[in-house]
């Protein structure tokens, strides 16, 4: 969601229409009878390029696609993001690439952590107070591996490998969505007094800019 977040603020709403209280309140109904999961399968009817790009977990976008076809009988992919950046800020947009070899072995170690650290007693925890599959916080990365086990489908060794190949996964796509984006500077996470010196230029013209747009006209 926040990659989704970031690209709008960077190039601004698309054209979309506002809001719809009833409507919404319609779905968040259905979400709270039917859960996630119905509502997500119901956006990849009407709109599948939006359940392409939503996660099953997402509840506040999924409702807010299925409100924008309810109100227009349009997609909500279907009302594009504008092509530039906007005109009334300036970015600077740096990306950190990491080796994939070394961006792999990290996220696997950081899985390794996680259930060094007690994530499967914290996951009974969670099942034994009444938390469901459905429920919006079970849907991520580390949680909703665990249904699968449920079904009788894995071992909890098989569970940490699906946990790891879902992260690296999810890792790929941000990548390719943030190389998708324009003028972003890339450096490796190593590259500190590099980043600092982009930003202090950065800054640098920002303020120098600034200076001079304030001063009267007989003193630019």
């Amino acid at each position: 969601g926040t990659a989704f977040y970031l690209r709008n603020f960077i190039f601004g709403l698309p054209a979309s229409p506002p809001g719809d209280l009833e409507i919404r309140e319609e779905l968040k109904q259905l979400y709270i009878e039917k859960g996630i999961l119905f509502l997500y399968n119901k956006l990849k009817e009407v709109d599948p390029r939006s359940a392409e790009r939503i996660e099953a977990a997402d509840s506040y976008r999924i409702i807010r696609a299925l409100e924008v076809f309810r109100l227009t009988g349009k997609p909500l992919s279907s009302f594009q993001v504008p092509a530039t950046i906007r005109k009334d800020y300036n970015f600077l947009l740096i990306g950190l690439n990491r080796d994939r070899v070394e961006l792999y072995k990290r996220i696997d170690s950081r899985v390794d952590r996680m259930f060094e650290r007690g994530l499967v007693k914290e996951i009974v925890s969670l099942l034994e107070r009444g938390y469901k599959r459905d429920d919006p916080g079970m849907q991520g990365i580390g949680y909703r591996e665990f249904f699968e086990m449920q079904k009788g489908c894995l071992s909890i060794g098989g569970v940490r490998e699906l946990i790891k190949r879902n992260s690296r996964r999810y890792a790929k796509r941000q990548l390719t969505f943030f190389r998708s984006l324009p003028e972003v500077l890339w450096f490796d996470p190593g590259q500190i007094t590099a980043i600092r010196e982009t930003i202090s230029r950065f800054l640098y013209m920002q303020v120098h800019k600034s200076l001079l747009d304030s001063l009267p006209p007989s003193f630019a």
